[in-house]
């Protein structure tokens, strides 16, 4: 079983995808220890070309499946990775995000407990200009959970808040990574 599995659905440009995924494998010292799972629509025709790369280069698991009303049917595309996830911890990750310092050693160190959390999201959360500190409650977006829990969940959009919602509902702490930060450019999403 793997440390983390990357949630990542896609339709977001290339060069954000791959800053996206060359932040996680260069800030992992244990490649072995992580699984990237992307969610690609059917009608994407190029990004289904890019799968090959995709997988020699990062590793990473494609699933394609239909576009559906795109962004609206986040939820369904989650659901598809988490089903398929194997590891301790699900990281809903953005396509459009990077992430710095060493989250790897730093998750390491947080108890897996699917019943009563934690949760975990970075210590830093930089959007755009703005920097922000994740603080004891912790924040939607980059949102570490674990696996177990995910799998729990009938996921619907906004994903990220309703992992925080039923964290939040249950009681769980939220810890920080610390020394990590999340960079998120979060453009407005389009259908």
């Amino acid at each position: 079983m793997k440390l983390v599995s990357f949630i990542m659905p896609t339709r977001n440009p290339w060069v954000g995808l791959k800053a996206a995924l060359q932040s996680i494998t260069n800030t992992c010292h244990d490649l072995k220890g992580i699984e990237i799972l992307l969610r690609i629509d059917s009608d994407d025709h190029e990004r289904i070309k890019w799968i090959p790369e995709l997988e020699i280069v990062y590793g990473a698991e494609c699933v394609v499946g239909p576009r559906g009303r795109g962004y609206v049917e986040m939820g369904a595309f989650v659901n598809d990775l988490v089903k398929i996830a194997n590891s301790y911890w699900c990281w809903l990750f953005d396509d459009d995000a990077y992430v710095e310092g060493d989250w790897y050693t730093e998750l390491l160190k947080v108890p897996i407990n699917p019943q009563d959390g934690p949760a975990v999201n970075a210590e830093n959360y930089v959007l755009g200009e703005s920097h922000y500190k994740n603080g004891p409650n912790g924040g939607p977006v980059g949102l570490i959970v674990p696996t177990a829990f995910a799998k729990t969940l009938n996921h619907r959009n906004p994903v990220d808040q309703l992992w925080l919602d039923e964290i939040k509902s249950r009681g769980w702490t939220i810890q920080q990574l610390k020394g990590v930060s999340y960079y998120h450019d979060g453009r407005p999403r389009y259908i």
